[in-house]
């Protein structure tokens, strides 16, 4: 959950921001249209709120968003529908600035680490869970040193895909601080119930998946 990693990061003392692709266009339907047309939802007249996704020059605002934040690592999180939107913003991060971090996570990553640490503008894959690894990661990055031997990172080594042993699930959910929803754009949080705009968030009550596919 990017939220929960922006919270680990700060609590660790760094600092976050989010390029937010929710209302760029990149030509499919967002969840809430679809599961309107298929009357899941009642329909909602939300043109007000502005929250229709428009066609953007994705590098011109991204380009812009790196040069306002200049950040030492850019963090990717993918679906596997959503795999060439991640190379197109590495690709315009390694081009701002070749020296930048680039790592990848989420479900799309953990499915195809091996397939996307072949994009030249990835440097890493975090499998699994980050909420361990991934402040680790940018610790390491932060302080100069390897983050070769951290559980669930993945890297190039030479022509070989290095994939590290998984941490253990985590289990201490006490000591996680609340979510950043700070980093979302306000309107991110308007939802169609019942023939209503409502503001909220999704919240899971459980962790991950309970089968075993």
């Amino acid at each position: 959950n990017i939220s929960l990693l922006s919270a680990l990061l700060k609590r660790d003392g760094h600092t976050t921001t989010c390029f937010d692709t929710c209302f760029v266009d990149f030509g499919f339907s967002s969840p809430s249209d679809s599961q309107t047309a298929a009357s899941i939802f009642r329909a909602v007249d939300m043109s007000s709120l502005d929250v229709k996704k428009r066609k953007m020059y994705v590098q011109q605002l991204f380009t812009e968003k790196l040069n306002s934040f200049k950040p030492d690592v850019v963090a990717v999180s993918v679906v596997s529908d959503v795999v060439e939107i991640g190379r197109l913003l590495s690709d315009i991060a390694k081009a701002w600035n070749k020296r930048v971090i680039v790592i990848w996570g989420g479900k799309g990553a953990t499915l195809e680490a091996e397939r996307i640490l072949s994009f030249p503008s990835v440097d890493y894959v975090c499998r699994g869970e980050g909420i361990v690894a991934f402040p680790l990661f940018v610790t390491a990055m932060h302080s100069g040193k390897s983050p070769h031997d951290i559980g669930n990172i993945c890297y190039r080594q030479g022509s070989t895909v290095v994939m590290n042993d998984l941490y253990p699930l985590f289990d201490n959910y006490d000591s996680l601080p609340f979510f950043d929803w700070s980093l979302f754009d306000a309107r991110s949080f308007y939802r169609p119930y019942d023939g209503k705009v409502l503001r909220g968030g999704d919240h899971m009550i459980s962790c991950g998946c309970p089968n075993n596919c």
